[in-house]
């Protein structure tokens, strides 16, 4: 049975990009993430990723950078957070469907960037944004060598706030170390984290501003399939018959 377990000779993985990585060179072919009718394989996933990273680095984006997220359960989402962390930036997860402008506002203020990514179309324009048309087009950019910064166990990958139901939205910062460890926890036995394995499929209900959502989903050569309110019932339909 196909196993998330690393090779004994294989080098630890400072982050969970590194692990998509092995399944990009061992299984390029495997679906990575589907969304409707919208569906790209690990291969497809990764010269996407590096498109948008291609225009994060064109906008000035590199090591140390905190780059805000507003986004939903999309194909580009898991595109935008691979390139973010490609250039050794980390992302801030923001949920465009649920959100209030103020909590949004909020975050905003809170975090020191460059560049807001907007993957949804908004009612209230942002400052310094780039928009889903843009996201769009860089994924489908030929295949360029980018400059990729190496992440270190110990650096930022995400920063995560708070409701800010009993008070002021709260930044919590994960390194990679944490994020890479949570996701390879478990095996057969205890299978924490659901135990994810080659050819499964994951579905991703909850927000993307969620703790452990998105691309660290797909860390086991599984497939995350993302679902909105309309296509809920289908699916669930779909995965337990």
């Amino acid at each position: 049975m196909p196993s998330t377990t690393l090779p004994s000779e294989a080098p630890t993985p400072a982050s969970v990009h590194d692990l998509i990585q092995g399944i990009v060179q061992r299984q390029p072919n495997l679906i990575a993430v589907s969304y409707e009718d919208t569906q790209l394989t690990y291969a497809e996933l990764d010269a996407a990723s590096l498109g948008v990273a291609t225009l994060l680095r064109r906008r000035g984006i590199g090591s140390g950078d905190a780059v805000p997220l507003l986004t939903s359960r999309c194909v580009e989402m898991v595109a935008c957070v691979l390139a973010i962390v490609r250039v050794g930036a980390c992302w801030v997860p923001m949920e465009a469907d649920s959100w209030s402008q103020d909590r949004i506002n909020t975050v905003l203020a809170t975090v020191d960037h460059k560049v807001v990514i907007v993957t949804e179309h908004l009612d209230c324009p942002v400052q310094n944004a780039i928009n889903r048309e843009e996201i769009r087009d860089a994924m489908k950019l030929p295949w360029v060598k980018v400059s990729e910064t190496p992440v270190s166990p110990e650096d930022v990958a995400y920063i995560i706030f708070t409701s800010g139901t009993t008070s002021r939205p709260k930044g919590v910062i994960v390194p990679h170390q944490g994020l890479a460890n949570y996701v390879q926890q478990g095996d057969r036995e205890a299978p924490f984290n659901f135990g994810a394995r080659t050819t499964d499929k994951v579905i991703l209900l909850f927000s993307v501003a969620f703790d452990g959502k998105g691309p660290p989903k797909i860390h086991a050569g599984n497939e995350a399939h993302s679902l909105t309110g309309g296509s809920f019932l289908r699916s669930v339909i779909q995965y337990t018959v």
